[in-house]
């Protein structure tokens, strides 16, 4: 136990004299030379009483210079000690103010009551709490929110209420700060306040009370011990040259040594290096400026971190008072709330950002969405307004195709995207040689190369090069490199695509000498709606999704696409890989030769679309490739007409307002006429559910709009030359896509 002040005992016994004192008074009468010995006495053990309570008074002193929490001592409910934080607490200039008043001057009313009553209790000896909360009163009458710390003491036979009152408004404040945090933030962080008190202010007083001497040491040693078991930090005394002298455990505070490790010893020998330093640093600082300083500090104990606050104070000219408190939990508070706002400011700058690329999309969005209409409408006035010769009919016609297919690429290029983005693009591979692949990207793209005088050269492998892949999703990719390169290439410049046979692998090579790519954008230059121009001064327009649907493409083939530039001004190639697929070559060759052979010249066909103009465009479009077509303008209509004419293939709408065309296919594959004709859907739904519900309901085909004379051609060469196998109960069966075992089909008789 960390004793405040010596208790110190005297004995009534006058040190002797030496001979010359004894010398002085030989010849004095004995009675008088007695009076004179005990008045020497008296003086003497008073001078000792008078210079052991200074001591007493200058370590009390001392002791509440180190307090940073408000001490009051009460008597019958009334004031007879406070220490100076206790009165700025309450907004007290001294604590003076204070002595003599009544307890209810600082406790407000909503809690004067309870407690007093507390305190009647306590003296009575019936139980009561021994820390609590409650509001105080102010001078100014604000309210404050306090902690009290409660004990009793009997000094000189006199009952007294001891308490220390912790400022906790900081705490509560924290508190509700990381509720609020704890229910913005969906429960990420769950971490108690510590306390945070602030009060700086150090007592300095003084006791006035003169009464003999032993009596007033025992009651000022009475009250300190009872201070100090009150105060919940552990305290040290510590000399000038850091040894530890003494020291007093916390309320609830165990000692990470025992007393025999550390009393007696220098702070380097018992903390770390660093910690010593800082510590001998401060207890100079201390007792050259005589002003509290305080430092913040780390320990391991138990394979853990601790951070803890020494508060030194002066205690004489030679010594401090360093006053230790555990402040892990703040900061750890403190921590978290840093790493919560980081995650909130990262968070808020991510969505921030993901906002603009969304608004610098949208934006170029509809500018490439909004380009081609302008020529198109354009050249629709032109041709109804006045007579164009041959040439312009033929160049606006040119123009509005260009500029249509271009805005159906945008559209395409978007919902593929979207399919990568789900992982439902689907691949329908087979055995395709790369030279025809590239062969006919290359003749459905010249007409744009030729339209901005680009060159454009294709040098095919000498020996033909056999791949297992999707061919539709490889012309695709073809395709947009030679879009890119030729958008890229300015005029009068070369694009040239070239097969290869390398190093075991299919290799696609286009090359150009346009514009080139920065070296910092290359690494990025697959990913999606990357542009190496921003959306306002961006000249060459697109969306920035080519490249990505090359890449999957690519990889989704077992391959991969690499790019290459020089820098700026200097070109770039592009080299798309695909593995080789040699086995399946004649198979595969037979197969499309043996299906070619079957394909059917001229069928009867059923269009059911209920909007004029489609079915117009779509009647004109079978005609020209030399099928008979039946038109029908409803689900209803369509029945009729399919049961009258027996329809080769019916090619439907899936926008009809009367039935879903689900609906109508499902109830004509449960008709015996109409359960084996095949269906193709044609809709603007282009997404995987939408296809493979068009599958289900019964269709074998889907046409994704807008639609291409060359599209209505190769589909329904390919489906027409089977028919649904009628299902055995004679309900029909529903589609499948090709290549699943759902249904089974035979050629057209």
């Amino acid at each position: 136990m960390f004793e405040l002040l010596p208790l110190y005992f005297f004995s009534g016994k006058k040190m002797r004299s030496e001979d010359r004192t004894r010398g002085q008074r030989l010849n004095e009468p004995a009675e008088v030379r007695q009076q004179i010995e005990g008045l020497e006495t008296s003086e003497a053990e008073r001078k000792r009483a008078e210079e052991a309570l200074k001591q007493s008074q200058e370590w009390l002193a001392a002791i509440f210079e180190a307090s940073r929490d408000g001490i009051v001592v009460e008597e019958d409910e009334y004031i007879v000690y406070a220490n100076r934080s206790y009165a700025l607490l309450y907004g007290y200039d001294s604590p003076e103010e204070l002595l003599g008043k009544h307890l209810s001057v600082v406790q407000a009313p909503e809690d004067n009551e309870r407690m007093l009553e507390f305190g009647r209790k306590r003296l009575r000896g019936e139980p009561t709490p021994s820390v609590y909360e409650f509001k105080g009163i102010r001078k100014d009458g604000t309210l404050i929110d306090l902690e009290a710390s409660v004990s009793t003491s009997i000094i000189a036979g006199k009952a007294y209420i001891i308490t220390v009152v912790r400022d906790i408004a900081e705490r509560k404040q924290a508190q509700e700060a990381l509720r609020k945090a704890h229910e913005e933030l969906e429960a990420r962080v769950e971490e108690r306040t510590a306390e945070l008190t602030k009060a700086n202010a150090i007592l300095k007083e003084q006791i006035e009370e003169r009464a003999r001497a032993e009596d007033a040491l025992r009651k000022s040693e009475a009250k300190n011990r009872a201070l100090f078991n009150a105060i919940p930090d552990p305290m040290f005394q510590i000399s000038r040259d850091g040894i530890y002298l003494d020291f007093k455990t916390g309320k609830d505070f165990e000692p990470l040594l025992h007393p025999s490790e550390f009393l007696g010893k220098s702070v380097y020998d018992v903390m770390p290096e660093e910690v010593a330093q800082q510590s001998m640093f401060y207890v100079r600082k201390t007792l050259e400026s005589g002003d509290t300083q305080v430092f913040e500090y780390q320990l391991t104990i138990n394979d853990g971190r601790r951070n803890f606050e020494a508060r030194f104070v002066p205690s004489g000219e030679t010594e401090v008072l360093a006053i230790v408190r555990d402040i892990t939990e703040r900061k750890q508070a403190e921590e978290e709330r840093a790493q919560l706002l980081a995650r909130e400011q990262a968070a808020r700058a991510e969505a921030e950002e993901a906002s603009r690329a969304k608004d610098d999309f949208l934006a170029v969005l509809s500018h490439e969405l909004r380009t081609p209409l302008t020529p198109i409408i354009g050249w629709c006035t032109i041709l109804r307004d006045k007579y164009p010769d041959d040439r312009a009919i033929a160049m606006g016609l040119d123009v509005m195709e260009r500029n249509a297919r271009h805005q159906a690429k945008l559209i395409e290029d978007l919902l593929d995207v979207s399919r990568i983005v789900s992982g439902k693009l689907s691949m329908e591979k087979r055995s395709a040689e790369i030279g025809e692949v590239v062969k006919n990207c290359v003749q459905s793209i010249r007409s744009l190369a030729d339209a901005k005088g680009v060159g454009l050269g294709f040098e095919a492998s000498p020996e033909p090069i056999f791949i297992n892949g999707d061919t539709m999703r490889l012309q695709q990719a073809v395709t947009n490199l030679l879009t890119n390169a030729i958008k890229f290439t300015n005029k009068g410049g070369q694009v040239l695509v070239k097969t290869a046979f390398s190093n075991g692998v299919a290799e696609i090579i286009v090359q150009d000498d346009g514009i080139g790519i920065d070296p910092e954008f290359l690494p990025r230059i697959f990913d999606r709606f990357q542009q190496a121009e921003s959306a306002v001064t961006r000249k060459y327009g697109g969306l920035g999704l080519g490249l990505t649907i090359v890449k999957y493409v690519a990889e989704a083939h077992g391959g991969q696409i690499e790019a290459h530039s020089d820098g700026v001004g200097r070109g770039a190639t592009f080299v798309l890989r695909i593995p080789p697929n040699m086995a399946e070559l004649s198979t595969s060759a037979a197969e499309a030769q043996a299906e070619a052979s079957q394909a059917p010249q001229s069928l009867n066909i059923l269009i059911v679309e209920d909007s004029p103009d489609n079915l117009e465009i779509l009647k004109l479009l079978l005609e020209a490739i030399g099928h008979r077509v039946i038109a029908a303008d409803s689900a209803k209509r369509a029945k009729e007409l399919a049961l009258r004419e027996r329809p080769d293939l019916i090619l439907a709408d899936l926008g009809m307002p009367d039935v879903s065309d689900f609906e109508m296919i499902r109830e004509f594959r449960s008709m015996k006429e109409l359960s084996n004709v095949p269906a193709i859907a044609i809709s603007g739904y282009g997404m995987e559910e939408d296809i493979q519900m068009a599958y289900a309901a019964g269709f074998q085909a889907h046409i994704l709009k807008p639609v291409s004379r060359e599209q209505l051609a190769e589909k329904i060469a390919a489906v027409a030359r089977k028919r649904v196998a009628p299902a055995e109960d004679g309900a029909g069966s529903t589609g499948s896509r090709p290549g699943e075992e759902k249904a089974s089909y035979w050629p057209i008789p």
